[in-house]
């Protein structure tokens, strides 16, 4: 079980001591694809997950920050009563667990999880025209959830949650209307060892400004009946500001190259389009929970200017970072619409320490912002 610590411990490069927990547990709820023509496909779904998370101890600067958190590892398999036209969902991923109240007994947290999803049954035009919902075997997925656990013996928990967890293949290949699968489950939590782990140390940025700069590439599809890929770039360039020893704050620009703007269905993309059709160019805000060398970023962006009305005056962006250095990072993240998924998302990072000192802190960080304006 070391082996394990291990592994998870190189993930996400958290430095303390840990203990390493087990669980596994069986979820009930409904197959819920978000679009009214898909109604015929809500269904029951039965589940089964299991877990091995690092419950993290007072001697790593995520425990004070986020109330006693864990990470780790998730896999699952979910079964719906129309296995025939939706199949089977096998995902897994990285998960992150906060606890919202603790005490010697019981626990309430909130999770996060990201990772990757293989639906055994996809829409194809000959063999199953009535899955209309998803386009492609492997899929995005996301979940959210809540836990409370009960202490029952020395090492182990019972535990309810309820959850949400999504499929989407960012519309890389159509149709991508997405499922949803919102459940209830049950289970039982199995602390197994508790290990020292050897850390891997990052500069302190708790008090320095930081520049972000990234390049990263999607690609999408438009109609089910035009199977032709539009590939977008996308450049960016943002200032962060320290939140505390683990998260941030950030500010930017966004810079998109999309084609769809012209893309007209069954027929080829122009080879050479004007810049005032194919691009967009967005202020955004945003936030990141770095834990080692694993990011959890949450933005949001407003165009300053877009083609046409194709799309809403706004989007959102979740968005999973690996750090293979403490200023370099690889990573993916999806752009939506409100509920409609524009496409994934994968590129690169660079960040650029200032010599700047600030004080950490979301109403410091607006105090400095409007110093800066002279206010």
């Amino acid at each position: 079980m070391k082996a394990l610590g291990l592994a998870i411990s190189s993930l996400f490069a958290c430095y303390a001591q840990g203990q390493i927990a087990f669980s596994g547990q069986v979820k009930a709820g409904f197959l819920i694809p978000h679009h009214a023509t898909l109604r015929a496909q809500m269904n029951h779904t039965q589940t089964i997950e299991i877990k091995a998370l690092w419950n993290l101890d007072s001697s790593h600067v995520a425990y004070k920050n986020l109330n006693k958190p864990n990470f780790g590892l998730l896999l699952g398999v979910i079964r719906n009563n129309l296995t025939e036209i939706n199949g089977l969902a096998y995902y897994t991923g990285v998960i992150a667990q906060k606890s919202l109240q603790y005490s010697s007994k019981q626990r309430t947290s909130v999770s996060f999880a990201a990772g990757v999803g293989y639906l055994t049954r996809r829409f194809d035009e000959t063999n199953n025209r009535l899955n209309t919902a998803i386009g492609s075997h492997v899929n995005g997925l996301m979940q959210v959830g809540f836990q409370h656990y009960r202490k029952i013996g020395a090492k182990t928990q019972v535990f309810a949650t309820l959850d949400l967890t999504h499929f989407s293949n960012g519309n890389s290949r159509m149709p991508n209307l997405g499922f949803n699968f919102p459940q209830i489950g049950f289970g039982v939590n199995q602390n197994i060892g508790h290990y020292k782990l050897s850390p891997i140390s990052y500069p302190s940025r708790n008090s320095k400004l930081s520049w972000e700069g990234g390049l990263r590439l999607g690609q999408r599809q438009i109609a089910i009946d035009d199977r032709t890929n539009i590939v977008i770039g996308i450049a960016e360039l943002n200032l962060l500001y320290p939140q505390s020893p683990i998260a941030r704050w950030k500010a930017g620009v966004n810079i998109f190259y999309d084609r769809s703007y012209v893309h007209t269905d069954l027929m080829p993309l122009p080879k050479n389009s004007p810049l005032a059709k194919t691009m967009e160019i967005a202020l955004l805000a945003g936030h990141e929970y770095r834990i080692g060398r694993i990011g959890f970023a949450t933005e949001a962006g407003v165009y300053l200017y877009r083609p046409s009305k194709k799309k809403r005056v706004y989007y959102e962006a979740l968005g999973l970072r690996y750090y293979v250095k403490p200023n370099l990072y690889f990573g993916t993240r999806i752009k939506a619409h409100l509920t409609s998924a524009d496409y994934f998302e994968f590129g690169m990072g660079y960040q650029f320490l200032s010599k700047k000192d600030v004080k950490p802190g979301f109403s410091n960080g607006w105090r400095w912002f409007f110093n800066k304006l002279g206010f």
